[in-house]
């Protein structure tokens, strides 16, 4: 348990507590008029509320893997390790994804669509 919580305090903290905040699909369709960029915008969201789903569920597994390895007295640092890694990957992943999908909200919304959904820049 100890290795966990050293892992969670030093690579935990960098994602949203909850997951990540996705703007809500009725600011999506206040802000956006044009029929095709909404949709085409709604269907980033829904990509993105994916992503962020197998990213929870490889932090509950994992959060398992170190669960049971905890009680295990004898779990080496190679099996504490391959869990980490593992979790980094899945990390990794959301957050290259993410980050795609944000890019193409860019690209796709005006300046002015941009602002109702996320404020002031």
């Amino acid at each position: 348990m100890f290795w966990f919580a050293m892992y969670m305090l030093v690579f935990g903290s960098s994602s949203a507590p909850g997951g990540v905040n996705l703007p809500d699909a009725k600011k999506f369709q206040k802000a956006i008029k044009d029929q095709p960029r909404l949709e085409k915008v709604l269907d980033l969201r829904r990509e993105a509320a994916e992503i962020d789903k197998g990213r929870k569920q490889a932090v509950e597994s994992s959060t398992e893997k170190l669960s049971k390895l905890s009680l295990r007295h004898d779990a080496t640092l190679d099996e504490l390790n391959a869990v980490f890694s593992e979790l980094d990957e899945a990390r990794r992943i959301a957050r290259e994804g993410l980050l795609d999908i944000r890019f193409q909200w860019k690209d796709t919304m005006t300046r002015k669509e941009w602002k109702k959904i996320y404020g002031k820049p």
